[in-house]
């Protein structure tokens, strides 16, 4: 076995910055505001945003490529991220200097480095490993790509050549039959939303119309959820029917998103539709919270 350590470049630098200055920005932002609708909205966004740079951050700083005679590893500390690339099963190698040249699909990257999926010109859909630009190689199999950014490249692609691996282009073929629908993990989650979303929207309006909605309602609250404006009952239900107005124009947006992406690469193309899945659940959970307690 022969270890091979990344080129390090300005992934880890990059990440550390983000979170530094978007959960920065967003903390001082919350200073300003006395909404416990946003509030939560924005409290959310930093647990997420906080722990996907994380996850990235740790893999830029524990990654590392393993030779075998057999296959090439590529190992981070992070769980369910290694990868194991049979040598027998690789067709060919590409190389690229300076800026990577492709479209993200999943991860996090810019052009100077990429954890992640992406679209890479002359190579296909491919698994990003590549924590600088300087000098990237991407191995090809049948079913995917491999990014890789070594150092000592010229001692790895030798490995290579004396496996008989030569330098190639690939043609990048777009999935002409897009069926979503077809698939689980698309569908189960789109119906939930689709769910969520009329049940949200519709659930005020009954309320009011049956007489169980008080006189006056509250539609602003305090980050201590203490009412701080009421109105009436028929203007609660309404505004209650844009929040699930907002969420139909999101879920559609995320609806083409993901076939757009599908063209390329359906594992990718699941996470939109789960963006709209959880602004659903939010609002709803907000919406019920209400209710239970002034209806």
């Amino acid at each position: 076995m022969k270890i091979y350590k990344p080129e390090r470049g300005r992934g880890a630098i990059y990440l550390f910055l983000s979170i530094f200055i978007v959960d920065g920005l967003a903390l001082l932002l919350m200073q300003f505001l006395d909404s416990y609708i946003i509030l939560n909205l924005i409290g959310v966004f930093i647990v997420c945003f906080t722990l996907y740079c994380l996850y990235y951050f740790i893999m830029d700083l524990t990654l590392e490529y393993r030779v075998y005679d057999d296959m090439i590893e590529i190992n981070t500390i992070m769980p369910f991220r290694k990868v194991k690339i049979p040598m027998n099963e690789i067709l060919g190698y590409g190389k690229q200097n300076g800026a990577i040249e492709g479209t993200k699909l999943s991860g996090i990257g810019t052009s100077k480095f990429a954890f992640g999926k992406g679209l890479i010109e002359n190579v296909g859909i491919t698994y990003m490993y590549t924590p600088s630009c300087r000098e990237v190689l991407y191995i090809k199999t049948k079913d995917i790509g491999y990014g890789i950014s070594p150092k000592r490249i010229d001692k790895f692609e030798e490995m290579l050549i004396n496996h008989g691996k030569e330098l190639k282009t690939f043609e990048v073929v777009k999935n002409k039959n897009v069926h979503l629908y077809k698939e689980k993990k698309f569908i189960i989650p789109f119906v939930l939303a689709s769910a969520i979303i009329i049940f949200m929207t519709i659930n005020p309006f009954m309320f009011y119309l049956m007489n169980k909605l008080p006189a006056m309602m509250p539609v602003s609250f305090n980050a201590n959820f203490e009412v701080i404006a009421f109105t009436t009952g028929k203007i609660f239900a309404f505004r209650q029917m844009t929040y699930g107005v907002f969420n139909m124009i999101v879920l559609l947006c995320m609806y083409y998103a993901s076939r757009f992406c599908a063209k390329y690469d359906k594992e990718s193309a699941y996470k939109y539709i789960y963006i709209s899945l959880i602004s659903a659940l939010a609002f709803l959970f907000m919406q019920i919270k209400v209710l239970v307690a002034f209806a």
